[in-house]
């Protein structure tokens, strides 16, 4: 990066909500490359906005400390959680004929499950189907075609436990009615 540093600034940002599991916080930090005057500009503009925006809520203050202290050890507990419920959705949905596809999470504490809507008689898209589902079965999914996937749908891994077997019961009964 210096090899460039000396005639283009290099701005890098990175923050917490994607690396530490905290969607929605807007924390992070930003590195200067260079030694140009623009660079030096640009730093002390950033400060300048950030002292307007503030910092993190109070609630959220203490789970920042246990990562910036403690690191991945922070996360163990959550990464555990994450990866059972995944376990378990993935055992489960097995025993659904193929009608339905878990899609791996990949390091995110969302996954996808990709229907075969060929095999519904009334629901036709990924749409339909989170409508349907949360008027029926009091059930809140978001639809795929959110994130470009059109025949599934997208939900968190972070509940507990009695929550995904709830949802297993209440999709079985869904899907059977469709």
């Amino acid at each position: 990066m210096a090899k460039f540093s000396s005639t283009v600034p290099i701005v890098i940002l990175g923050g917490f909500a994607k690396k530490y599991l905290m969607p929605g916080v807007r924390l992070g930090w930003l590195v200067y490359f260079g030694t140009s005057k623009s660079v030096q500009n640009l730093a002390r503009a950033s400060e300048n906005l950030m002292r307007e925006v503030g910092a993190a809520p109070n609630f959220l203050q203490a789970p920042i400390r246990d990562v910036i202290y403690h690191g991945e050890l922070a996360l163990e507990p959550c990464l555990s959680l994450l990866e059972a419920n995944f376990n378990y959705l993935k055992r489960e949905l097995a025993e659904f004929d193929g009608l339905v596809t878990l899609n791996p999470a990949s390091g995110s504490i969302f996954c996808t499950i990709q229907f075969d809507f060929s095999r519904f008689a009334d629901v036709k898209n990924s749409e339909e189907l989170c409508v349907t589902l949360l008027k029926e079965q009091n059930v809140l999914v978001m639809p795929g075609r959110l994130f470009d996937l059109e025949e599934a749908a997208r939900l968190i891994l972070s509940a507990n436990a009695e929550m995904f077997v709830e949802f297993i019961t209440r999709l079985k009964t869904f899907c059977q009615k469709h």
